[in-house]
């Protein structure tokens, strides 16, 4: 059951997403959980986002950042507007139906 939200090929690096809608009540969480263990078990190191988390730009931040060092990859930002792209792009996401 090595199943993820988000992986990288070549990586032990996996992204789960913990919706409201999907990921409540005690029978769904407990499979979380289980899914969670054995993907650490396997030896992937295991990030969970929250809607809460994606609402603030700084909690996704922080979830970059941690993704890249579980990577070993730098963050390398070249971009002159690169933080008013980012507030656009994020309204943009907000806008789906997470």
């Amino acid at each position: 059951m090595r199943r993820t939200d988000l992986s990288w090929e070549g990586t032990r690096v996996a992204v789960e997403y913990d919706s409201s809608m999907h990921h409540s009540g005690s029978e769904k969480i407990e499979r979380d959980a289980k899914r969670r263990t054995l993907l650490q078990a396997a030896g992937y190191h295991v990030v969970v986002v929250t809607n809460d988390q994606l609402k603030k730009i700084a909690e996704m931040d922080r979830v970059g950042h941690t993704l890249s060092r579980l990577m070993g990859k730098r963050q390398r930002i070249r971009i002159r507007d690169y933080e008013k792209r980012k507030r656009l792009l994020h309204a943009r996401l907000l806008q789906l139906d997470l």
